[in-house]
């Protein structure tokens, strides 16, 4: 019975749900910043807008990536490809 568990390294509920939080917070940053750029708004007023003018390279790397989703806007599918090249930290 003492080898039931063995090895069994667990869930962490708390970290789970921060994790999946932040997700979801970035995923709300990609639909904004969706909303802006087909507004015709640049990085600069952006990055002006989000009160984040010290963060323009990671806002730039994000409107590069939206402007590849043009055609459909996909938040997701956006998130996916900015989280390949460690844009968001998680």
């Amino acid at each position: 019975m003492s080898d039931l568990f063995e090895g069994f390294k667990g869930i962490n509920v708390i970290e789970e749900k921060r994790i999946g939080r932040k997700i979801g917070e970035d995923i709300q940053l990609i639909k904004w910043m969706c909303k802006k750029i087909t507004k015709g708004k640049d990085v600069y007023t952006i990055a002006s807008e989000l009160e984040a003018d010290d963060e323009i390279d990671k806002i730039k790397k994000i409107v590069d990536v939206v402007m590849k989703h043009t055609d459909d806007y996909d938040a997701e599918k956006i998130y996916d490809e900015l989280s390949k090249n460690n844009v968001f930290d998680i």
